[in-house]
């Protein structure tokens, strides 16, 4: 075994699903590396799972990457499970592990970093009980799974990970999530699904301590934004005070969702 490297960048190859099984039991015998970066290596839902066991066992990684590599389901949520439970990891892709669990970071910047299903989850929950946070760039990432040209597996359990961090959290003031297919959408390729922005409007409805949110580039529906409009229509804290919807193709259903919504907002 080695006893002195420290980084491993093995970014853009081709290592697979089967590279992950050895790769995990390294990491649980090296006793020096602290960086490991895999970024789009097709590792896939059963890689993310052997990484998760690899991370359970080192004693030494300080920093992993693992982003663009269509990891999801399981497979994201055994990397997020092992991630948090980790003692020595402070980075997971650029989400700054050691600063969140502090007290060190009031406005984090995670836009267009290609952040998939694994880092959202890992993101919400440090959110759910944070009370550091104010501002939080999610935009032009994959936190559906989908990549920027419309590949990849759709999944939305990141996204509803997200939405009930968000019931809880007390300290959040600004939401970016632009540019996600959070709708399971993308240049028409996917089929389209509401799980995602309705566990959002479920959440927008309890939530006491936004008053800016961002959905642009979502390509949500009628639907879609008649439950975000109601949502935050219903919420007693009524403390939106900034919404963009320019450029959504405004039906007139999402025009009286919106007339109605105006109609009983003090902050808006």
């Amino acid at each position: 075994t080695s006893s002195a490297l420290a980084s491993l960048v093995l970014e853009r190859n081709k290592l697979g699903e089967p590279a992950m099984a050895a790769l995990a039991a390294g990491l649980g015998v090296s006793k020096s590396l602290t960086t490991l970066r895999l970024r789009n290596n097709n590792i896939g839902v059963v890689g993310g799972e052997f990484l998760a066991r690899g991370i359970d066992a080192s004693k030494s990684l300080t920093a992993l990457d693992v982003r663009e590599n269509g990891i999801h389901s399981t497979g994201a949520a055994a990397l997020c499970k092992s991630v948090l439970a980790s003692q020595t990891l402070r980075s997971f892709g650029e989400i700054p592990l050691a600063e969140l669990r502090g007290e060190g970071c009031e406005w984090l910047n995670l836009g267009s970093n290609s952040h998939g299903p694994a880092e959202t989850m890992v993101i919400a929950q440090l959110l759910a009980h944070d009370e550091h946070v104010r501002a939080l760039d999610l935009s032009g990432n994959e936190l559906c799974g989908l990549t920027k040209t419309g590949e990849g597996t759709f999944t939305v359990g990141a996204v509803e990970a997200l939405a009930a961090a968000l019931e809880t959290n007390t300290a959040l003031t600004r939401l970016n999530l632009r540019d996600n297919a959070i709708c399971g959408t993308r240049f028409g390729k996917q089929r389209g699904s509401h799980a995602g922005v309705e566990a959002l409007a479920g959440a927008l409805q309890v939530n006491r301590t936004l008053t800016e949110i961002e959905l642009q580039g979502n390509e949500i529906d009628e639907i879609g934004w008649r439950a975000v409009l109601h949502a935050l229509r219903d919420n007693p804290a009524d403390g939106i005070v900034t919404m963009n919807l320019s450029s959504h193709s405004i039906t007139p259903a999402i025009a009286v969702a919106v007339a109605e919504y105006i109609a009983v907002s003090k902050a808006l």
